[in-house]
C-alpha cells in the first residue's frame, strides 16, 4: 500500500506537480503553435477571397464573350470596336477591356477580353475569342 511522504528527511521528497520552468516551456510552445495557426488561417482566407474574385472575373469574361458569339449570323452585327466598361458580379465590381485585333484569316476578328478588379490593375482573367466579321 502506498503512503504519501510527510517529511523530506530520509530521502522522501514531494513531487506532485510541474515546475515553473516546465509550465513556461509548455506555454511558449502553445503560443508558437497558436500564432502559426492564426497566420496560416489568415493566408487561407486571403487565398479563398482571391480565388472567388478570379472565378467571378471568369464569369464576367465569358458573359462578354457570349454577347459577341450570339451575334450570328454575321450580317446582323457591326464590326467589333474597342470597348471599356464595368460590371458587377458576385459582390465585386470589375472593369473590362475588349480589344479587337485583325487576324490572318479575313473572315475572323480576334477579341481579347481583359477583366480586372476595380481596385487592382492586373488582369484577373484574360480571354481570347474569335468572332466572324460582318458580311458586307
Amino acid at each position: 500500500m502506498w503512503t504519501p511522504c510527510t517529511a523530506t528527511i530520509g530521502g522522501c521528497a514531494m513531487n506532485n506537480g510541474f515546475t515553473l520552468l516546465e509550465v513556461l516551456i509548455a506555454t511558449a510552445i502553445a503560443a508558437v503553435l497558436l500564432g502559426s495557426s492564426i497566420v496560416l488561417g489568415g493566408q487561407y482566407l486571403n487565398n479563398v477571397a482571391h480565388l472567388e474574385a478570379k472565378l467571378a472575373a471568369d464569369v464576367v469574361a465569358r458573359n462578354l464573350a457570349g454577347r459577341y458569339r450570339l451575334q450570328v449570323p454575321p450580317h446582323k452585327h457591326a464590326e467589333p470596336v474597342a470597348e471599356n466598361g464595368s460590371q458587377k458580379q458576385a459582390g465585386y465590381t470589375f472593369n473590362y477591356r475588349i480589344t479587337p485585333t485583325p487576324t490572318a484569316t479575313p473572315d475572323l476578328t480576334q477579341l481579347t477580353i481583359q477583366v480586372t478588379q476595380a481596385a487592382h490593375s492586373t488582369a484577373l482573367r484574360e480571354l481570347i475569342i474569335y468572332v466572324p466579321k460582318p458580311v458586307k
